[in-house]
């Protein structure tokens, strides 16, 4: 079997600060308002008086007696309490390699093109054959309609209008639209949504926006099954179709918001991308996610790079989708063609409200 070696590039370990915490009483509460931090597991805790001088370091699971720790006299409200993930390291790319030594300058250069000031990390290997067939076999689509579940017959078929505000508000905040005619103002609120006046300025940007991605879109749906109108659906609801859409809790990423746990459900039921998936070992299946999850999100990129990322990479968001129906269907083969898709929907945000969002 021929391998593939898999090679991690990441930044210089550096500490990230997480949040600074300025509290009269440590409780829960006021640690969850001000720092989004789920386990302290692994992180520091470095004491500063108000002026920002520093007093002390601590590992983060020594919190609740830092007064003591830190042998503080004052109370605590005369302190700054800043949460840091020390020594962190950001995945900046991964390069696949025919040899296992390391990966040549040109190697790099050739699939990371811009990425510098990195270190090398072996990240295992997988097999280099590709044509591994879906767990399940690619769903038929219905004839061509107009229906969200419906096969599309073109990609004009997938042109939308809507409005997006989020996305005008990012436009306008990098400097991709030009707002001139609103009496002074930016024409975006801090929070980088449009204002009314900035959206006017920006709706034919948005439009071409939205429909940049239509053909493929409908390429991508075509070759795995998958309704072109509802994968379209989706990415609007999940990021308005900006590739730079911030993470939310659960770290997801990119134009669908992937999660970890979509990574693994891609992984575990479309066989093709990792064969060797499910006989690995937890800490090789997180590599393999890391690796996959490059698909889905341009690091470093400049807009340009990440939107041709996208086109090139949209089977992927399609494979994703005909994974969750994958999975749908075998653990209830009673669904069959729209309800198969609306499991799927459901399964891939955790909520059924998110299917109601979906369809209306």
């Amino acid at each position: 079997m021929t391998l593939i070696f898999l090679f991690a590039l990441l930044s210089t370990p550096t500490d990230r600060i997480l949040c600074d915490l300025w509290t009269r009483a440590l409780t829960q509460e006021a640690f969850d308002a001000a720092c989004p931090v789920r386990a302290l597991e692994g992180l520091r805790v470095d004491v500063y008086s108000l002026d920002m001088q520093h007093l002390c370091s601590k590992p983060a699971q020594s919190l609740p007696r830092i007064l003591q720790d830190c042998n503080l006299n004052a109370a605590l409200d005369q302190y700054i309490l800043r949460i840091v993930q020390p020594a962190q390291s950001d995945l900046l790319c991964m390069v696949e390699s025919g040899h296992e030594a390391a990966p040549a300058p040109e190697e790099i250069a050739a699939q990371c093109p811009g990425v510098s000031d990195y270190i090398i990390k072996p990240a295992g290997s997988r097999a280099a054959a590709d044509e591994t067939p879906f767990a399940c076999p690619v769903p038929s689509l219905p004839p061509i309609g107009l229906g969200l579940y419906d096969a599309t017959g073109s990609a004009d078929d997938l042109v939308t209008y809507d409005e997006l505000p989020l996305l005008a508000g990012k436009l306008i905040w990098f400097g991709h639209v030009n707002v001139t005619t609103c009496e002074g103002a930016s024409g975006v609120t801090p929070q980088q949504v449009a204002t009314p006046c900035g959206y006017l300025s920006a709706y034919d940007d948005v439009i071409a926006w939205q429909n940049q991605f239509n053909a493929a879109i409908l390429s991508a749906g075509q070759t795995y099954g998958v309704p072109a109108r509802l994968l379209k659906r989706m990415m609007m609801i999940e990021s308005q179709l900006w590739p730079f859409y911030d993470k939310g809790e659960d770290g997801e990423i990119g134009i669908m918001q992937i999660t970890d746990n979509g990574l693994d459900t891609l992984l575990r039921w479309d066989r093709a991308i990792d064969p060797d998936y499910l006989a690995r070992d937890e800490i090789a299946r997180a590599w393999s996610r890391n690796v996959t999850r490059d698909l889905f999100h341009c690091q470093g990129c400049d807009i340009n790079r990440a939107v041709q990322a996208i086109k090139v990479n949209m089977p992927y968001y399609a494979r994703m989708l005909a994974a969750f129906r994958c999975r749908a269907v075998t653990l209830n083969p009673a669904l069959t063609g729209a309800d198969a898709w609306r499991q799927a929907v459901v399964d891939f945000n955790g909520s059924p409200e998110y299917l109601l969002k979906v369809e209306q």
